[in-house]
């Protein structure tokens, strides 16, 4: 009840609460499916064809002094909230069950910091935001100044977020802090953002992120095979509490059948760099549409994504990953799949099923 009460005062106060201008400039959209931006055949996925403006966010980063950071919401010197390219929409701020606290406080207890940067948005938790909004945008610091600063992380933040910070940014343990009951004064705030395309269709919007993220990736961590072995592994959804095969058993028995070999992974139960070596090795990956995905940023040209997407979702979300396997000339097939509930879990038909095991017969005997 309390919660629930929490959410609506929450609410209410949005509207009175100021947000400070973010770092952004128009262009013409137009220009941008000139620079092969759009390298997708139109009528697989016609997308673009109700986009009305866009906006770009410029990568680099800022220097805020003397702010405040209220349950991850940063509030600058002038009681301003800052907006940073991970979180550009005030609709976000509508969900944070914190905004009251901005109008009080004046009256919460601080712990002070000198330097900081905070990782601490709504959108954080979700490991595809992660990767491609929150941790890349780290790489725009200067690597001088990376072991200076305290990392600030959710309460509740996962093991991802602290093993791949760890692990991609070279930071020692004690250079993470997590919020507390205190909340935070930071004498120096570093405001790193990435660098994208936000259009406006189909009454939503739409990021085109910038080729360097998955440069930034690949770089880092892989050794780009243009031969792999056959491995195929199917990314489950089981365990979610939306978006999941019922049937996905009977895919399984058909590969069973077909003397086809496969893994069988829910990302969840996995460590962050347990997802990276999986995909760099995986020559065929399946699965439904869902964050752990993500993870073909880390897979080989020569690998190939099925995605099984529920024909009741929102269009633009076919993009988030299309728009890497695009970009990394990975083989990317999708299927629309009959929705069953409201929570999008899919049925997939025999049909498709045979289509999947011969894709992955297909793969295997080229590899013999």
């Amino acid at each position: 009840m309390f919660k629930k009460f929490e959410e609506i005062f929450s609410t209410a106060l949005t509207p009175f609460i100021s947000i400070s201008k973010n770092i952004e400039h128009s262009i013409d959209y137009e220009e941008l499916i000139h620079k092969n931006y759009f390298s997708i055949a139109a009528d697989d996925i016609p997308f673009w064809i109700s986009i009305k403006k866009t906006r770009k966010f410029i990568s680099g980063y800022r220097i805020l002094e003397s702010v405040k950071i209220i349950n991850g919401i940063v509030l600058n010197n002038k009681n301003e909230v800052e907006l940073n390219s991970i979180l550009t929409d005030t609709r976000y701020l509508r969900l944070m069950n914190s905004n009251h606290l901005i109008i009080f406080n004046r009256f919460l207890k601080y712990t002070k910091i000198k330097n900081a940067v905070t990782l601490t948005n709504y959108l954080s938790g979700n490991y595809y935001h992660w990767l491609f909004d929150v941790l890349a945008s780290l790489k725009n610091l200067p690597a001088e100044d990376l072991k200076k600063l305290q990392f600030i992380l959710p309460a509740n933040c996962t093991e991802f977020q602290k093993s791949s910070l760890l692990y991609l940014f070279n930071i020692s343990e004690n250079q993470i802090h997590t919020l507390g009951k205190k909340e935070i004064i930071v004498e120096k705030l570093f405001v790193p953002n990435t660098s994208f395309y936000q259009f406006y269709g189909f009454n939503r919007k739409i990021k085109i992120y910038d080729q360097r993220i998955y440069d930034f990736y690949r770089t880092k961590l892989i050794n780009d095979q243009h031969y792999l072995p056959f491995c195929v592994t199917y990314v489950s959804r089981s365990k979610s509490f939306r978006r999941k095969i019922i049937n996905e058993n009977e895919l399984f028995q058909s590969f069973i059948e077909n003397q086809i070999e496969f893994n069988v992974v829910n990302c969840e139960d996995m460590k962050f760099v347990e997802q990276v070596e999986l995909f760099k090795k995986s020559s065929v990956i399946i699965g439904p549409h869902g964050a752990g995905l993500s993870n073909i940023v880390f897979s080989s040209k020569a690998s190939l994504l099925i995605e099984l997407y529920p024909q009741t979702r929102d269009v633009k979300d076919i993009f988030y990953f299309y728009q890497i396997t695009n970009k990394l000339s990975i083989e990317h097939k999708t299927y629309l799949l009959k929705s069953i509930n409201i929570l999008e879990d899919m049925v997939i038909s025999s049909n498709i099923i045979a289509q999947i095991t011969d894709l992955c017969k297909s793969r295997s005997l080229a590899n013999i």
